[in-house]
Formats: C-alpha cells, sequence, structure tokens
C-alpha cells in the first residue's frame, strides 16, 4: 500500500512540473525571439552607421573640392577616401548582419594586427564623437542652468535663495 502511494505521489508531481522536453522548447524559443530583437536592433544600427558614413563621404567630398586647386595631390586622396567611405556605407546597406559579422571573423583571423589598429581607430573615433556630442549639448543650452547640475556634478545653488537642505540643516545646527 505504501508503495502505490508513493506511485501516485510521483505521478501527481510529474503533472505539476514542466517536463525536461518543454523545458527545453521554451528555452529554445525565448532563444529565438532573443536572436530575432538583436538582430533587428543591429540592423537598425547599421542603418544608422550608414548614414553617418554617408555624411562622413559627403564632408569628405567637400573638402576634396575645396583643395582642388591649392593641393590637388591631397584633394585626389581625400576623394579616394570619400569613395572608400560611400563604398563602407553602402555595404553596411546592403549586406546582412551575418555576412557583415562573418568578414569580421575573417578579417580578425587572417590579419590580427590590422582587426585589432581597426578597432583601437574605431574607438578613438567613437570617443571623439561622443565628446563632441556632449560638447554641442553644453553649447545648445542643456547645462547646470537647465539641470540643476554643475560639471562637478553638485546641484547647483538657486538665484537668490537658499542653500540646498543639507546645508540647511549644517547651518540650524550650530556647526558652522
Amino acid at each position: 500500500m505504501a508503495r502505490q502511494d508513493q506511485f501516485t505521489s510521483d505521478r501527481e508531481t510529474a503533472g505539476r512540473f514542466p517536463d525536461q522536453e518543454s523545458v527545453q522548447a521554451k528555452a529554445g524559443e525565448i532563444k529565438e525571439e532573443a536572436t530575432q530583437r538583436g538582430k533587428q536592433q543591429a540592423e537598425g544600427g547599421k542603418q544608422r552607421a550608414a548614414d553617418e558614413a554617408d555624411k562622413a563621404a559627403a564632408a569628405a567630398e567637400r573638402i576634396s573640392e575645396d583643395l582642388s586647386r591649392d593641393m590637388p595631390k591631397v584633394a585626389d586622396y581625400t576623394a579616394e577616401i570619400a569613395d572608400s567611405i560611400r563604398d563602407f556605407a553602402n555595404q553596411l546597406r546592403h549586406r546582412s548582419i551575418d555576412d557583415l559579422l562573418a568578414d569580421t571573423q575573417e578579417l580578425a583571423r587572417r590579419n590580427p594586427t590590422l582587426f585589432f589598429l581597426g578597432s583601437a581607430a574605431i574607438g578613438v573615433a567613437l570617443s571623439r564623437f561622443f565628446k563632441a556630442s556632449g560638447e554641442s549639448r553644453h553649447e545648445t543650452g542643456v547645462n547646470e542652468e537647465s539641470t540643476g547640475w554643475t560639471a562637478e556634478r553638485e546641484p547647483a545653488q538657486p538665484i537668490g535663495g537658499t542653500p540646498p537642505t543639507a546645508a540647511r540643516s549644517v547651518e540650524g545646527s550650530g556647526l558652522t
């Protein structure tokens, strides 16, 4: 009789918990959904990068035109750079994320030094871009007056008002 109760108890427990196959199937579905979302986000980032590369190519073309009279050799080099940037932008637009990733992995395997130097150059370029973005934000009125924070990340003092609450509590404590 005790063996019968144990069998019934095991069957009830198994009915309450999912089996390994259903857990694996659900995990596979979640993984596939996450992969698709990641690809969608990467695709959006790829398109934004292609747009920015087009802007850089246009700027290089303008520089090349400006230099064409005074420095024709430099203008030719600048035009070549603009063409390379434009080609890169077109590749970003027309190739899949998987293809771009495979090409990047192949480059890293074939020439790790070039890959490392390219990665470092991209890092420097991105840091300069973000630094410039922060400076332009500051110039457009997003500063301590509009945010309440100074460059040192301390609360800005109100104009003609009383200091922040912590300072008021020190004043009232007799510590000043």
